[in-house]
């Protein structure tokens, strides 16, 4: 319920300028200009259609009546699609349907006239006894599944019946009387009222669901219902609450900042007061110069203690698989200055060199999960990405909790399934993008190894080659991995790796070992030679020399 009464006070103390209740800002393609007796001004509707757009190629925008209605006969009063408004079915519509729509169609009209008592309403009645559709010259191609409405021009005034107050308080109480079925407490406002039996409206901007909706609060299967209630019930709430939860959601699903995709996921975030805040942006595809600007802020004293002290609240909802229903996998309550700590903690933490010495760069979500899988068709295959990695970084991020194991478990498969990676960009191979993902899986790994200690790491640890480790074992894992790229260089299609044959016996006895291995690696830097590959050779070589010179040097002596 947290999570519903946090939507309700989002939309009670941010959302602005809203349409009527039961209405929402809808593409109309069509306007039907008739007279106070009802005759067509024009024998053609007026249309709004706007090509340069997607969406205005279904009309432009206005507010007007708009429920969810599924595959039921449910008419929108006054602004309703051609199927409804003039009874003519769609392209491969059945006609049958399309007559049962208009019948319904006009039923509700004659009821908001009878109730309203508008001229305006009076006008449109009387459109229809004279003939409706017959009166307008509509081509065989006209699109019956464009929204169509009414303005009725009296004495030098043209009204849309939509707009009158009379006609919205028809539609709600209508729509009320028909979908509520009983009077309790609502949940969220505390008062006895009719509770819903479905919500009005669908949330609209959720990741792999059908583009007219998904619901939110509904129980269809024994399973989900408890005490007998069914449907919404299960959340017993009132017409305003429900309203006001799928506004305050919708809202957030259409801002840029509030919200981003990941996989199968969509996470949704807000605060309880209006701030400078785009953590949408450092969690998707963190620009450097922006997070720079972010991870300093403390030092310029730039912080306000309100701010910081501001709730912040973060959801992950996710499509129920083969039903139009939205599950939330996660929800994080906290305050903003929580989160700011944790996520600058979070990019220190990662920071590590590219795999070709560049300076760090940080690493959004996406690029981390998708670092453990593999390649399909020349990209990441982000559908192998499993359920839940997604969540488990975030929280990781916002509320510094540990990266799962499982995580640099699957980063280290990775490495082992992919065998290194080329020195030298190699034709259709997207190299640039396969080397960041390769940035991203070890600094995956660092954050599962850093994030376990509980006293916190030190500045700049791991971030870069340390020649002055006091270990000689951190010395030999480089010189190994040295030797395993001379050997790739040499011979890329190996098949078994000095790191393959000589791991075990180099970490227990590392002085014969790396005896065997420096004298094995000279026939291959000759064959680096005699290909006339030079940089691969001068590279390989010189990195074999220093790493054998700060081994020797190193404080302990190997056994």
């Amino acid at each position: 319920m947290t999570l519903l009464s946090k939507l309700k006070e989002y939309a009670d103390e941010r959302l602005e300028d809203q349409p009527p209740s039961l209405y929402a800002s809808t593409p109309v393609a069509w306007i039907v200009e008739i007279d106070s007796e009802g005759w067509p001004l024009s024998s053609r509707p007026t249309s709004r259609i706007d090509d340069r757009t997607s969406r205005g190629r279904r009309g432009i925008d206005m507010a007007a009546p708009e429920v969810q209605r599924s595959n039921n006969i449910l008419p929108f009063v006054l602004a309703d699609t051609g199927e409804y408004t003039f009874g003519r079915p769609g392209k491969s519509r059945a006609v049958k349907r399309a007559d049962q729509q208009h019948r319904e169609y006009k039923i509700r009209l004659q009821e908001c006239a009878e109730h309203a008592h508008e001229p305006a309403v009076d006008a449109v009645v009387r459109f229809f006894e004279q003939g409706g559709a017959n009166l307008l010259d509509l081509d065989d191609d006209w699109d019956y599944q464009q929204k169509v409405t009414f303005r009725v021009h009296t004495d030098g005034e043209a009204v849309l019946p939509i707009n009158l107050a009379r006609v919205q308080s028809f539609w709600r109480s209508w729509w009320e009387e028909k979908h509520t079925e009983s009077r309790g407490h609502c949940h969220l406002c505390g008062l006895a009222k009719p509770l819903v039996r479905i919500l009005p409206q669908k949330l609209k901007g959720i990741r792999d669901v059908h583009s007219s909706g998904t619901l939110f609060i509904t129980a269809n299967k024994d399973a989900f219902e408890s005490y007998g209630l069914k449907q919404s019930h299960v959340a017993p709430t009132c017409v305003d609450c429900a309203e006001a939860l799928s506004r305050a959601m919708n809202d957030l699903l259409k801002r840029s900042d509030s919200h981003y995709y990941a996989g199968r996921d969509t996470f949704v975030f807000w605060t309880r007061k209006r701030i400078e805040f785009n953590l949408t942006s450092l969690m998707e595809n963190p620009d450097p110069t922006q997070l720079k600007e972010f991870l300093d802020a403390p030092r310029r004293g730039s912080q306000a203690s309100t701010v910081n002290e501001s709730s912040f609240y973060a959801a992950r909802l996710s499509p129920r698989m083969k039903t139009p229903r939205v599950v939330v996998r996660d929800w994080i309550d906290t305050t903003v200055g929580d989160v700011k700590n944790s996520v600058r903690r979070w990019f220190g933490l990662q920071r590590i060199v590219g795999p070709l010495g560049e300076e760090p760069i940080p690493y959004g979500l996406v690029d981390l999960a998708a670092s453990t899988v593999g390649w399909k068709a020349g990209r990441a295959a982000s559908d192998d990405i499993t359920a839940g990695t997604h969540g488990a970084l975030l929280r990781a991020a916002l509320l510094s909790e540990g990266v799962p194991d499982s995580l640099s478990h699957r980063a280290i498969r990775r490495c082992i399934a992919e065998q290194g990676f080329p020195l030298t960009p190699r034709p259709r191979q997207r190299y640039e993008e396969r080397l960041r993902l390769l940035g991203a899986r070890a600094a995956l790994m660092k954050l599962v190894l850093l994030k376990r200690e509980s006293m916190g790491a030190k500045e700049n640890y791991m971030v870069a080659l340390e020649p002055e480790h006091p270990e000689p074992a951190y010395h030999c894992g480089r010189l190994l991995a040295v030797f395993e790229e001379v050997q790739r260089e040499a011979m890329p299609r190996v098949n078994t790796t000095v790191v393959d044959r000589f791991y075990g016996s180099a970490s227990t006895a590392p002085v014969s070992a790396f005896a065997r291995l420096w004298r094995g690696v000279q026939p291959h830097l000759t064959t680096l030679r005699k290909r006339e590959n030079k940089a691969a050779f001068l590279l390989c070589s010189s990195a074999s020399k220093r790493s054998t010179t700060e081994l020797r040097s190193s404080q302990s002596r190997c056994p």
